[in-house]
């Protein structure tokens, strides 16, 4: 089940579901909630793929996909894990989640200042290498214990992609914008 779909430019990323999530990402769907999986074309993002463990809680779970997929957008941003516990970006994700830690900020801030003087969109870095092949998949931990189980309707959940996307890029843009 595909819940986000961006194919322009032949560029496709994608949020999606699995049910067989161990064959598809060789990670332990039992504790692993989500991967995402990043391509490069030389020092670009081709491509990005976030798989959630659709054998998880978090089909039953507005809170923690919420977290999940913040978590998940991250990485495709270009964030690794963070050694701060708070933070989104921690490897393991913590249920009560309720916006960006200061480390996430920071991270997101290093890492697109970098390229002020090169092209936004898209940039790995100057020493990426061209491949057609996926990177290595990240890991990410398991939330704290379920504590609501809201339904999560298949327009609820495009809508949750789509707003935290946009979020992550507002958040962004503005920084950007206050650096002038």
């Amino acid at each position: 089940l595909s819940l986000w779909d961006y194919t322009g430019s032949g560029t496709k990323n994608i949020i999606r579901w699995s049910t067989n999530f161990a064959a598809e990402t060789r990670m332990d769907p039992e504790s692993t909630l989500a991967v995402a999986i990043r391509y490069t074309k030389g020092p670009y993002f081709a491509k990005t793929e976030i798989v959630i463990n659709g054998g998880h809680s978090l089909n039953q779970n507005e809170a923690d996909l919420r977290t999940t997929l913040t978590h998940e957008l991250g990485h495709t941003m270009g964030l690794d894990h963070s050694d701060v516990g708070q933070a989104v970006m921690a490897p393991t994700l913590q249920a009560w989640f309720t916006g960006l830690h200061q480390d996430d900020v920071h991270g997101i801030q290093a890492a697109y200042s970098e390229m002020d003087h090169r092209q936004v969109t898209g940039y790995v870095s100057p020493l990426a290498y061209e491949t057609e092949q996926e990177s290595q998949p990240l890991s990410c931990g398991t939330v704290g214990p379920v504590t609501a189980t809201s339904g999560v309707s298949f327009n609820g959940l495009l809508s949750l992609a789509g707003g935290l996307l946009i979020s992550f890029v507002r958040k962004i843009l503005g920084w950007f914008k206050s650096r002038k």
